[in-house]
């Protein structure tokens, strides 16, 4: 999912800066990518025929490594992808 996300920023996102935090509270992995790229409406994407939606596309409870995965994002905004 970091590497989506990171590949994201590269491809899309105009972003002239990108913190990446990892943490392991209580042996439970988290992880925030925040860029202050251009961002998107993610309901207005989701919602073109075709889309690919990458991270978006991603089962919701964030894969096989458990978890939930968040993408928050407004045009002009930036994004911010919490697992």
């Amino acid at each position: 999912m970091a590497q989506e996300a990171l590949n994201n920023v590269i491809l899309h996102a105009r972003a002239r800066l990108v913190r990446v935090r990892v943490s392991a509270p209580r042996k439970t992995l988290r992880l925030s990518i925040i860029d202050d790229g251009k961002g998107f409406d993610p309901v207005r994407a989701a919602a073109k025929p075709g889309a690919h939606l990458g991270l978006r596309g991603r089962p919701r409870n964030g894969g096989d490594a458990g978890g939930r995965l968040m993408v928050h994002s407004a045009p002009a905004s930036g994004t911010t992808v919490l697992r």
